[in-house]
């Protein structure tokens, strides 16, 4: 099963040991972005959240504890509540506070790997930590601990589970996949990293996709449908899917935007990165993953093709 490694006082004081300052895990709290939920640090008390105030009373003798510093702790639960993805991931407000040592663990993480000040995080900061990125890889987390039962709960036996992320270009994309990478590294496990771009056709077959399409502007340059070399994507991905041993090891193809004067080509394979197993996961992401082809009357409509 996967596993997270969680804070403990001991873990915690090897991290921060200068007790007199506050742990870079607490942010300071900030009412303009603190939703008002009617839970208070009162409501802590009830048994719904005894976990969380078992990781309170735990990470006492490294953290302060005057009140202020622990009214910023809830205002952070309170703000981790608030996602929008929170539901959406399966998340509820009883089961932040059981795992809220993994939430703060990774957001400490995410913190140093992305430069933030965990201490000063301004308001999108704080959400693209606490509402983006650290609700997305719990969620991933879970969908692997519900493939491996598949297998007989061994996750030396399992297969590395495929994870798509399907967005508009554009809007961070590559940049969750970078940040899920690092936190399955920081937690022990391998992953692997795809994306849809890395499936482009070569430039020799871009050019003769072209000469065969004339004047198809869709088809003029890389990016949609039809530039793709779907095969080659799919022996990728079931040849990553065998990479359930230590020692086993595989390149990941990359395609180079720049060549060709911007048109783009498929990198040598001597600069592929390599993978070695064995894999957790496959984070493979694109801008039209899952998508379905229009009839061709609905194609020609938006942009007609010259007989």
């Amino acid at each position: 099963m996967a596993t997270l490694t969680t804070i403990s006082p001991t873990s915690c004081s090897s991290l921060f040991p200068f007790r007199s300052q506050p742990s870079p895990f607490i942010l300071t709290s900030d009412p303009s972005i603190a939703p008002k939920s009617g839970r208070t640090p009162q409501n802590l008390a009830s048994p719904r959240y005894s976990h969380f105030r078992r990781f309170l009373a735990a990470a006492q003798p490294v953290f302060p504890t005057s009140s202020a510093l622990v009214s910023s702790v809830d205002d952070l639960f309170e703000f981790i509540c608030s996602g929008p993805l929170l539901q959406r991931t399966g998340f509820t407000a009883e089961s932040v506070a059981e795992g809220i040592d993994k939430w703060l663990l990774c957001g400490g993480y995410l913190c140093r790997l992305f430069g933030l000040n965990e201490l000063q995080l301004t308001a999108p900061e704080k959400a693209r930590v606490y509402h983006f990125y650290v609700p997305v890889f719990l969620w991933c987390e879970k969908q692997i601990e519900r493939h491996v039962l598949g297998f007989g709960d061994v996750e030396e036996v399992a297969p590395p589970l495929v994870i798509g992320i399907s967005a508009p270009q554009g809007s961070g994309k590559t940049t969750l996949v970078f940040a899920l990478e690092y936190l399955f590294r920081r937690t022990g496990r391998n992953a692997a990293t795809l994306s849809i771009d890395d499936f482009y056709l070569t430039a020799e077959e871009q050019a003769k996709l072209r000469s065969q399409n004339p004047g198809n502007a869709l088809l003029e340059f890389r990016g949609n449908a039809g530039s793709h070399d779907l095969q080659f994507s799919l022996d990728t991905l079931t040849a990553l899917k065998e990479l359930t041993k230590a020692g086993m090891k595989m390149k990941l193809p990359r395609y180079d935007k720049s060549s060709h004067g911007g048109r783009g080509d498929r990198a040598d394979p001597s600069e592929w990165p390599e993978v070695e197993g064995p894999l957790t996961v496959v984070l493979f992401e694109g801008w039209m993953l899952g998508f379905q082809p229009l009839p061709s009357d609905v194609v020609k409509a938006v942009d007609p093709q010259k007989s």
